[in-house]
């Protein structure tokens, strides 16, 4: 790994750290670059603004977890695709990163007001969503269970529900775990 690709990796660590702690708004390329420990000015050299820089933290944000995703999916006993996967993946998601979540969440927020964020997002919604469609297409008991509607219809479904628990357990102080217990629920239902 060259020296450039270790000085931008370094950015990208403290800049993901930064906004997972404090959110976007509420940052600037001085605390990026003092958490770096580097010079405002490389900030400026690798990436020209925070906005290009939060671009990359979410490029390489969605490419790790929806490969994690995606192998996580894979684990099942058969060669087909497990749903309960996904939901066990989100779950252990939640405990060991929530800070994932309040990047995602955060990203939501700034997508309503800005059309490269938005399409960010809906490029990854759009992948989930079929890496969840094609475990559903794959389980005969979800296609029989829920005949009359398309699977890339439950797919959006499975995501929103998923999307929202992580919300609520994401904005609770106490860390319920009803809340993440419901996630098993979804499992059963898309059994």
């Amino acid at each position: 790994m060259s020296s450039k690709t270790n000085q931008s990796e370094l950015i990208l660590d403290a800049a993901y750290k930064c906004v997972s702690e404090k959110g976007y708004a509420n940052i600037s390329l001085r605390d990026i670059a003092k958490e770096a420990n580097v010079a405002l000015s490389q900030l400026h050299y690798y990436f020209g603004s925070k906005k290009k820089l939060l671009q990359e933290i979410i490029k390489r944000m969605i490419g790790k977890y929806t490969i994690e995703l995606e192998k996580q999916i894979k684990k099942s006993q058969s060669d087909k695709k497990d749903i309960s996967n996904v939901f066990n993946f989100i779950k252990e998601a939640l405990e060991r990163n929530p800070e994932l979540f309040k990047i995602l969440f955060d990203l939501s927020s700034l997508a309503l007001r800005s059309d490269s964020f938005k399409l960010m997002l809906s490029d990854l919604f759009d992948h989930l969503s079929g890496v969840i469609k094609e475990c559903i297409d794959e389980s005969s008991s979800i296609v029989d269970e829920f005949k009359d509607f398309s699977s890339s219809t439950l797919s959006r479904l499975i995501l929103g529900s998923v999307l929202g628990v992580a919300f609520e357990y994401t904005l609770d102080a106490n860390k319920n775990e009803d809340i993440l217990d419901s996630l098993d629920a979804l499992s059963v239902i898309f059994q």
